[in-house]
């Protein structure tokens, strides 16, 4: 995680829901980083620089991985930070008892 998503989370530290806000701010951040990384596969391209745009793509399949990660576990992030703050009912039995054996 980068400087600007580290400053991000730090200013969640305080809130209650800072597990669930720094999930959506580092999912967010993966993007802005595929993004950029996109850009400077362009910059590298043009500059006839072949080496640097090879390591940028390979960078963004790495951050593209870690974006579907986040993407596919924030509804079980979401179920467990719930049980943890003592608000399970409701949820599913499972998601209760997984997360209940993790803390």
């Amino acid at each position: 995680m980068g400087l600007a998503a580290n400053v991000q989370a730090m200013f969640h530290a305080m809130a209650e829901d800072e597990v669930l806000k720094n999930t959506f701010a580092s999912y967010a951040f993966e993007y802005f980083e595929i993004a950029s990384y996109k850009s400077l596969c362009v910059l590298a391209r043009r500059a006839g620089d072949a080496e640097v745009e090879r390591v940028c793509r390979e960078i963004i399949r790495q951050e593209e991985a870690m974006a579907a990660w986040l993407g596919d576990h924030i509804e079980q992030i979401t179920e467990e930070y719930l049980v943890v703050q003592g608000h399970g009912i409701g949820t599913p039995a499972a998601a209760r008892t997984e997360a209940e054996a993790r803390v």
